[in-house]
């Protein structure tokens, strides 16, 4: 390697590691935050479960139809903060920042596998540009200071994890090629359960096989994905039958809101928070705008 790559190098990884400890940094303050709203909802709810004695299960196969069946980032994620942490504030957001930099890694992990599936260079420095870049967005404010919205860093995290393993099958040894796309299934369950923006996960599947590839999907790729269909089409059907009462804005739809939330998109695209774009929607035009 020449001088001048090894400096460009060097400026490089110095400033991902800066644009990383300033990302850390500037969430870190969350670790302070309180509860607030949703919070005591959910933390009284488990703290009454949890006092019942209910099993875990109950969670994932509820009696009573709850607003929104999201078992493993609501249900019983609080049980498990009331249980295990004592319903402790501090704990609860010092566990957010780990999720949020979980998902983080995970971004960092389908960049990293996708250029490399790709041939890109560089596909370490891709990596760690991507997963610092991420970790630093506005759109964080919420899923980092709200205890109530880790379904968010959970959604990301296995949403990156499936998308890993969907695009290092393509080169991988036959055993390891097996076990990658039997996960795929395994995980978009768990993303499921974490919260409904994962039913779009397919789809997204197909997005990155066509970027990626210069082939139709192969056999095991088609019935993997079959797979994940199904395990889609069952939740829908889970879904269905465990809420009640769920909110309009939260049905899954088609129409204008594909709209809304291309716009939505778009300002993620530019680090515009989503608190803004829903000011300047809901009518406070100047303070969105601020």
């Amino acid at each position: 390697m020449t001088h001048p790559a090894r400096t460009a190098t060097l400026f490089f990884w110095i400033a991902t590691v800066l644009l990383a400890v300033s990302s850390l940094l500037m969430w870190w303050p969350a670790l302070t935050t309180p509860f607030w709203g949703d919070d005591y909802v959910f933390l009284h709810a488990a703290h009454a479960t949890n006092a019942t004695g209910a099993p875990w299960w109950s969670d994932f196969w509820p009696s009573s139809p709850p607003r929104f069946w999201r078992p493993l980032s609501q249900e019983g994620y609080w049980r498990w903060i009331d249980a295990s942490l004592g319903g402790s504030a501090h704990a609860a957001h010092a566990i957010s920042l780990l999720l949020h930099v979980l998902a983080t890694l995970g971004v960092a992990l389908f960049a990293f596998r996708l250029a490399r599936v790709c041939r890109w260079s560089h596909a370490g420095r891709i990596a760690a540009l991507a997963g610092a870049v991420y970790g630093g967005l506005t759109m964080h404010l919420l899923p980092v200071h709200w205890a109530a919205a880790a379904n968010n860093a959970l959604l990301t995290l296995f949403t990156t994890l499936l998308l890993a393993a969907w695009v290092s099958a393509r080169d991988a040894t036959p055993l390891l090629r097996f076990a990658l796309l039997a996960s795929l299934p395994v995980v978009l369950a768990l993303a499921l359960l974490s919260k409904e923006s994962a039913a779009l996960t397919p789809a997204l599947m197909l997005v990155v096989a066509a970027f990626v590839a210069v082939r139709r999907l192969d056999r095991g790729e088609l019935f993997a994905w079959l797979a994940c269909v199904a395990v889609v089409a069952l939740w829908l059907v889970l879904r269905a039958r465990f809420t009640a009462n769920t909110d309009a804005s939260y049905e899954l739809t088609l129409g204008s809101n594909v709209v809304r939330n291309a716009a939505s998109f778009g300002a993620w695209l530019l680090n515009v928070p989503r608190e803004a774009m829903r000011m300047a929607v809901a009518g406070e035009r100047l303070h969105g705008l601020a």
